[in-house]
């Protein structure tokens, strides 16, 4: 994995190593983000040192139309990684996990296919969990959950991490092999 204290973008840093080579599987974790970003150009907050920022460089053998499948896959790996902690998780459609109704995470999914196969070159799917954030800014403190503000206790961000890789990895595979 590569680990950035601060960067701009988890999801722009694995584009770049995925441009440059690296394989699949590789991830990109970071502490803080300047330039985290959700659907739609939306800003997404990323304080330092409470929350988990990262992107997972996948490099599918499937048809783009069924790439666009893994942002899906992604939050079901998300809320059954939280589960494994004894929280119920829900999914909001498309793909927001929820805890009591509120938005808990955020998942940006990116393809480049190639122009010359119309293949997927690699995607890239970018992950931010609000896991012990203690407070939101006024306008989405309706809309927002951290785990540690709807459980009251916090969250081990090292093992939900991997938790998550475990399962985003292994539901990526049942997808390409089309078990999933």
């Amino acid at each position: 994995y590569l680990f950035r204290p601060v960067t701009g973008s988890t999801n722009m840093d694995a584009k770049k190593a995925a441009e440059e080579g690296a394989p699949e599987g590789t991830v990109v974790v970071a502490e803080r983000q300047d330039a985290g970003r959700g659907r739609r150009g939306r800003a997404w907050s990323s304080p330092e040192g409470c929350n988990l920022y990262f992107t997972l460089l996948l490099r599918p053998t499937c048809r783009p139309e069924q790439a666009s499948m893994l942002t899906l896959v992604m939050a079901l790996a998300v809320a059954e990684a939280i589960g494994e902690e004894g929280i119920s998780v829900g999914i909001k459609w498309p793909n927001d996990p929820v805890l009591n109704g509120k938005k808990l995470c955020g998942i940006l999914t990116e393809l480049s296919v190639s122009l010359e196969t119309q293949e997927p070159e690699y995607v890239v799917i970018g992950i931010g969990v609000n896991c012990n954030q203690t407070a939101f800014a006024p306008e989405i403190a309706d809309v927002a959950a951290s785990i540690c503000m709807e459980t009251g206790r916090p969250v081990d961000r090292s093992l939900l991490a991997n938790a998550m890789l475990r399962q985003m990895l292994a539901l990526a595979r049942e997808l390409q092999s089309g078990r999933a």
